[in-house]
């Protein structure tokens, strides 16, 4: 997987954010992960404004309240491997 492929973390696994976006929706056990687009990328142009839309990621797991957000992390691939070498990337779903 190239270095730069954007992930979405939760702990020691993590979803491609290609995957997430082709899904839009990806449930696991009481963890909810989607995508919608809407947000631009920071990264690719000076202006924000005329970045490709990279989406939001809303992270969630179902609780006996309803959902409730989860702590998780938008990052590159070289990141999560250098920080869990053993964590889990899900390159496709389910």
């Amino acid at each position: 997987m190239p270095a730069m492929t954007r992930l979405v973390v939760v702990g020691d696994e993590a979803w491609t954010l290609d995957v997430l976006r082709k899904h839009r929706r990806i449930e696991k056990a009481d963890l909810v992960i989607r995508w919608e687009p809407g947000q631009n990328s920071a990264l690719d142009t000076r202006s924000i404004a005329k970045g490709r839309d990279v989406g939001n990621v809303i992270v969630q797991r179902k609780t006996k309240n309803g959902l409730v957000d989860e702590v998780h992390d938008v990052t590159f691939a070289f990141v999560f491997r250098a920080f869990k070498p053993e964590g889990k990337v899900h390159k496709t779903w389910p």
